[in-house]
């Protein structure tokens, strides 16, 4: 191989070389072709020294990897889709699409039980601070054995007690006996003015798709409009519930018959 110019390339072909490259080249630099007809070679920026390969910005597979040893590190990219990337030294028997997108392992891959991570299986996210649907969040410390989607939103808080993130105040109309539609698990409701006469009753029903067959209902007085004992004494409780609707009672307990409004609030379990 003869290093030459373009300005005596015309000369060369006269003299019979058949391989030229440039007027310079780097050190341990693997020489490319250039053009088609065998004649020409380049300086490239792949260097091969005492076995290590360096200069390379992407290499693609065409086939599997095996052998690996070392971390494969996802620095401005991923390792492509249908790679099988075979356990070395920081790799672990992944088999799939490894990426670092938005900080979650892509859908469909599937991750071999490692360091902060137990035998599972699917999607893991970070989103809305939830684990996607359809996965399964194997038992550890503070997660019993749960499949699904864990969420903390709009629903049953756990903590000191019962706490409801959800609740709503409903009002009666027409009567004292017009039943009233709700539609979260806990609330307050206020009735129309009631008349009932001293031990009797006046009975009504709250309806929703809240209620079930197997719902208990606790129900609380917190507000009466009459003056106790002068118009009554009113006591609210729940006398039966079934699917869609749970029917409440108002007793009378007092020597005067009731005259006012009476609100209460109502929990559903």
């Amino acid at each position: 191989m003869v290093g030459v110019n373009s300005l005596v390339f015309s000369q060369l072909v006269g003299l019979g070389v058949s391989i030229i490259g440039p007027g310079s080249s780097t050190n341990n630099a693997i020489a490319i072709w250039n053009g088609t007809t065998g004649t020409k070679l380049n300086n490239s920026v792949v260097l091969l020294n005492a076995g290590a390969l360096t200069g390379i910005t992407t290499l693609t597979a065409s086939s599997t990897i095996t052998s690996t040893t070392g971390n494969i590190a996802a620095t401005a990219g991923a390792v492509s889709a249908g790679t099988t990337v075979t356990a070395g030294t920081g790799v672990t028997a992944t088999t799939g699409n490894v990426t670092a997108t938005a900080g979650a392992v892509s859908a469909g891959t599937t991750v071999t039980a490692g360091t902060g991570i137990t035998a599972t299986t699917g999607n893991i996210a970070a989103t809305a601070g939830a684990v996607s649907a359809g996965t399964t969040v194997t038992a550890g410390t503070g997660i019993t054995a749960t499949t699904g989607n864990i969420t903390a939103t709009a629903g049953l808080v756990a903590g000191v007690g019962l706490q409801y993130s959800s609740k709503s105040n409903y009002s009666q109309t027409v009567s004292p006996t017009t039943a009233v539609p709700i539609t979260t698990n806990a609330g307050k409701v206020t009735t129309q003015s009631l008349t009932t006469a001293t031990t009797a009753t006046t009975v009504f029903t709250l309806t929703g798709a809240v209620i079930l067959s197997t719902s208990q209902i606790m129900l609380t007085d917190v507000a009466y409009s009459g003056t106790p004992l002068t118009n009554g004494i009113p006591v609210v409780y729940a006398t039966s519930v079934v699917a869609g609707t749970a029917t409440i009672t108002v007793a009378n307990y007092g020597a005067n018959s009731l005259a006012g409004t009476l609100a209460f609030n109502y929990i559903i379990v």
